[in-house]
């Protein structure tokens, strides 16, 4: 080993390429790099749409989703099975295990899915395919008093040049309806003249066609021969022929039905400001982009803003863009700081030359660690500055013990190539096993298990890569950086020359550090090495009671506390059935009341501006970055308000106004549900608990009991459960009489669905999309009970048979959505808490001892903890098994260079008193522990052992020499004092900036460097 690093030490050339190749390889590497707020997420997961027009949610479940579930039920690989049945439609989602080869099990389930030939004839075509998460980068509303098929067709036609863009390949429009011509006939019509809904249908399929026949081999070629007849528009349509024969004038589909070219019935549309609107979503996939797609879109906007008609405008509503700029700028800004810090503190305690080149090899691991990036597929992103960020000091504490040996041994006359070889040779076992602990430390973080795990395994792969180069820093470049003659000069001549003053300021630092080890420091060591037992009483006693402490609730610990953002979110649930302008009229009462909000602001003189605001009926907002709209019905809608936040804002936050906001709008009648947030990312609900079983009744009562339960705890608020009673149903049945008519069921409730819901006569392309064209009555004979009762049934035979004598009807209610996890129909309660009244955990851990077996053993039924609480329960054991494995590692880590079994356990009992020091830093910065605490901890158990292991090293060493453990021990520990103080300082003062920072941007990562920083002057502490 000696002679390894002497070679290159001595070989100045091999070094120096070694050097250059990691800084320009970095540099090369950096513009390649693409820029992502958060890393692209792989998840293990399948989805199965099936489409089933007209059908109830229940009528969903027993014919299409239950079919699936017992299809693919078994399939090897599977961890759960989610479905749920809607209105038109069943989405099943399918958890895989990890590991599993997606592609594979995805043609297994397809194979078994096609294989399913018992499903309702209207229902359509299932849609397989596996879940890719697309992140968002700009969403964009169009907006203006126009009518509904201009702004569709504007909308459109901005998306086409946005995919134009050669940065830009995934966009998708919301809110805009599906295309729709629809042939409404009145009952009376189709009477006058003795037809049915059915025969419209097929004269328009026999006469509105495009067919290809073939081809004529003439001598001048092959010519092809086709049919063209499609009608693609109402004119066409008109023309078609319904009747003809004779002399008799001809009867056109125009004379008897009026044809409308629209949208298809939705209850789903938006407001901008008040005007009607539809949004376009800009995303990224794979490797673009996030900040080129952006500009390359603003810039388009900026030049498409002039071209749009009178009275339309377009309005970035979200700018994910934006959020990393200024994510990383905070964090750029951060790492900055702690670098000038570190800087600063080498530079005092150290030659400005030994600093200077200890510190240069700060940017040459970075660079270096740049290099390997695009081959474990690690991106620029917050993640990966964050990873950056946290072992920005543990990154030269290396560098510093090396550095430290060097200049000793050149202080003890030795030549600057003596001083260099023996100085690395002589902390090289100790340093290259400290940063393989460390690295052992970081791993937990790669091989968490969970739905958060695919974040922070980023910030582990980048803290073990430059770690590593860290090492190759240190150990070969360095030192021959350090070797040279004019790095150490005549230093003594220096510090003494009047126009030196720095040098005298470091000596004097130096040299007041040296006075208090030798006047303080060895005095100390002395008196706790004669009175071990108290003083190891004393830690023990420490240690319980940070135990107790967290033990006892006095300090609080929150798995991921949900992180707000820059919009206020109000959600109103109406009940089943409301008509969407009902609906509105409830969400202008949140409109109104987020105007006085925003009066109240300006009174106040508050820096906070409301700017936009946006009301969404029939589709759930995405909040964060990877989150997408989704469906939820026209009984439901939501106000979203935009703030502006100025950089250096202090006072409210985004939670204190939606506070402000929830009193302000008061209690509104007939609304259900009405829930306020600024949340943009979180693990889930507050609380969430999933009951399952098969009697949906017992699900309903013990929902109902339980949200009883929880209204009982200060501080919980938002309480909703999953089950809404469905619209009402008009339920038929053939009459035993309709038979002798030669009457079926199928009869009846095929004749029923072309009048009310129409029949699809064709499918057509326009543009991108289907058009449909459907057959019906016209909506004027669609809204009453009585248009039912006044339709005539038809015979196979032509003959007219009133409703009334065919049908027996009944009422009922169903239900609005049906949610089922592996067989078992699901019915949710979630809630959310007022974190600074009462914790999640608080409330889940009461409910668990006491409320939730009595309910699960009254009503027969399973529950579960969903949201925060599951994710915290698979996070949690993941933690503990991958920790484990990595504590074993440090352990063997350390045994081998030192060559015991005891001694590994001696240095390793530095790390729950590291622990112990991160709790209380908490404690000092105010802040409740959290699951990001435990990262912080998990990567701390590798650097606080760092400094015990070389303190035991050296201690080996001196007691070899002089056969005195207890001199040794004072000797060790002398020798060591100066590089721990140092590593020590340039850690915690590394991490300062991030410490004491309150942006948004940053505040989630603040517990890791709370653990980080006080965990390693706690185990410093403890080593010396």
């Amino acid at each position: 080993m000696k002679n390894f690093l002497a070679w290159f030490i001595d070989n100045r050339v091999a070094t120096n390429l070694l050097m250059w190749f990691l800084i320009l390889g970095g540099i090369i590497a950096l513009p390649q790099l693409h820029r992502e707020e958060f890393p692209n997420i792989d998840i293990d997961l399948i989805s199965v749409l099936i489409p089933y027009p007209g059908a109830s949610p229940e009528e969903v479940e027993q014919t299409v989703c239950s079919r699936v579930e017992e299809n693919i039920n078994g399939t090897p690989g599977i961890k759960k099975i989610t479905s749920l049945a809607a209105e038109n439609s069943c989405n099943v989602q399918i958890e895989l295990l990890k590991g599993e080869d997606k592609n594979q099990k995805l043609n297994e389930i397809k194979s078994k899915i096609d294989s399913i030939n018992t499903f309702p004839n209207e229902a359509e075509k299932p849609v397989i395919q596996l879940v890719t998460l697309l992140t968002n980068v700009l969403q964009i509303f169009v907006y203006g008093d126009t009518d509904p098929m201009s702004l569709k067709r504007l909308t459109e036609k901005i998306r086409l040049d946005l995919t134009d863009l050669p940065e830009v390949s995934q966009v998708f429009i919301h809110y805009a309806k599906d295309y729709e011509i629809s042939v409404e006939i009145t009952e009376n019509t189709l009477r006058r003249y003795g037809l049915n809904l059915r025969d419209i249908a097929q004269r328009i399929s026999q006469n509105s066609i495009d067919l290809p026949a073939g081809s004529v081999d003439t001598v001048d070629g092959q010519i092809l021969i086709r049919t063209v007849n499609q009608a693609r528009d109402v004119r066409s349509l008109e023309e078609i022929i319904i009747i003809s024969g004779g002399d008799t004038t001809e009867l056109r589909l125009g004379d008897i039905a009026q044809i409308k070219d629209g949208f298809v019935n939705s209850d789903v549309n938006a407001l901008f400001n008040g005007q009607p609107a539809l949004m376009i979503s800009v995303k990224r996939i794979g490797n673009e982009d996030v900040i080129n797609v952006a500009s390359s879109v603003k810039d388009y906007l900026e030049q498409v803003k002039y071209r749009l008609p009178d009275g339309v405008g377009v309005a970035l509503w979200a700018d994910e863009s934006q959020d990393l700029v200024d994510r990383l700028d905070a964090l750029g800004t951060n790492g900055l700081g702690g670098l000038a810090l570190v800087l600063i503190i080498l530079a005092l305690f150290l030659r400005p030359r030994l600093a200077f080149w200890v510190a240069i090899g700060l940017p040459i691991t970075l660079l270096g660690t740049l290099i390997t990036f695009p081959f474990v597929g690690v991106t620029i992103s917050t993640i990966s500055v964050v990873g950056t960020l946290l072992i920005l000091g543990i990154l030269v504490d290396a560098g510093v013990v090396v550095a430290e040996r060097i200049y000793t041994n050149a202080e003890h006359g030795q030549s600057p190539r003596e001083a260099a070889i023996n100085g690395v040779n002589d902390v090289a076992t100790p340093v290259i096993f400290g940063v393989l602990t460390s690295i052992a430390a970081f791993t937990p973080l790669i091989a968490l298990k969970s739905g958060l795990g695919s974040f922070f395994s980023f910030i582990g792969v980048t803290a073990v890569l430059a770690l590593i180069f860290s090492l190759i820093t240190s150990q070969l470049i360095l030192p021959m950086q350090l070797s040279k003659k004019a790095l150490f000069g005549n230093h003594k001549a220096n510090q003494l020359s009047s126009g030196n003053r720095f040098l005298r300021l470091q000596d004097t630092l130096t040299h007041g550090l040296l006075n208090f080890a030798n006047r303080y420091y060895r005095p100390s060591l002395k008196w706790c090495l004669n009175r071990r037992y108290l003083v190891a009483s004393t830690g023990l006693a420490c240690l319980i009671l940070t135990i107790a402490l967290l033990v006892s609730g006095r300090i609080i610990f929150q798995f991921f506390p949900a992180i707000d953002g820059e919009r206020l979110f109000a959600s109103v649930s109406m009940p089943i059935g409301t008509s969407v302008e009902d609906t509105q009229k409830v969400a202008q009462q949140l409109v109104q009341s987020g105007r006085q909000l925003e009066q109240e602001l300006k009174q106040q003189g508050s820096d906070i501006r409301i700017t936009d605001t946006m009301v969404s009926a029939g589709i759930q907002l995405g909040r964060s970055s990877i989150g997408d709209a989704d469906p939820s019905g026209g009984h439901q809608a939501e106000v979203a308000l935009q703030i502006d936040l100025p950089p250096d804002h202090e006072g409210l936050t985004p939670n204190d106004l939606v506070k402000r906001w929830r009193d302000l709008s008061g209690n509104i009648p007939r609304v259900d549900n009405l829930t306020f947030t600024a949340e943009v990312f979180s693990s889930g609900k507050a609380i969430e608990i999933e009951l399952r079983g098969r009697n949906i009744t017992a699900l309903q009562k013990a929902a109902a009991d339980l949200s009883s339960e929880l209204k009982a705890y200060p501080g919980v608020m938002d309480i909703v459960d999953s089950f809404e009673g469905g619209k009402r149903e008009l339920k038929l049945t053939i009459k035993d009489s309709a038979r002798s008519l030669n009457l079926t069921a199928q009869d009846l409730a095929t004749q029923v669905r072309q009048a009310f819901y129409g029949e699809e006569v064709q499918r057509l392309q326009r543009g991108r999309e289907d058009l449909k064209i459907m057959v019906r009555y016209p909506k004027s004979e669609r809204r009453s009970l009585s248009n039912i009762e006044q339709m005539q049934i038809r015979t196979t035979e032509g003959s007219e048979i009133p409703f009334s004598a065919v049908a027996e009807v009944s009422m009922g209610r169903g239900t609005a959505n049906i949610k089922r996890i592996n067989g078992l129909r699901v019915i949710s309660v979630t809630a959310d808490v007022d974190r600074n009244v009462i914790t999640p955990e608080e409330v889940l851990g009461d409910l668990e001892n006491h409320i939730m077996p009595a309910l699960a053993q009254r009503y027969g039924i399973n529950i579960n903890l969903a949201g925060e609480a599951e994710e915290k329960q698979e996070a949690a054991s993941s933690l503990v098994i991958t920790a484990s494995i990595a504590m074993f590692a440090i352990y063997t880590l350390l045994a081998i260079p030192l060559k015991s079994y005891l001694q590994p356990l001696i240095v390793m009992s530095v790390i729950p008193f590291g622990a112990c020091g991160a709790v209380m830093g908490h404690v000092i910065m105010g802040q409740d522990l959290m699951f990001f605490s435990l990262l912080g901890i998990m990567a701390l158990s590798g650097v606080a052992v760092n400094a015990s292991l070389i303190m035991v090293d050296f201690y080996n060493r001196e007691n070899s020499r002089l056969n005195k453990p207890y001199s040794a021990l004072v000797s060790a520990a002398m020798s060591r004092f100066r590089p721990l103080v140092l590593t020590s300082a340039t850690t915690f003062v590394g991490l300062i900036p991030l410490l004491i920072n309150e942006s948004i941007s940053t505040m989630m990562f603040t517990p890791i460097a709370i653990s980080l920083a006080f965990g390693v002057l706690t185990s410093s502490l403890i080593a010396l």
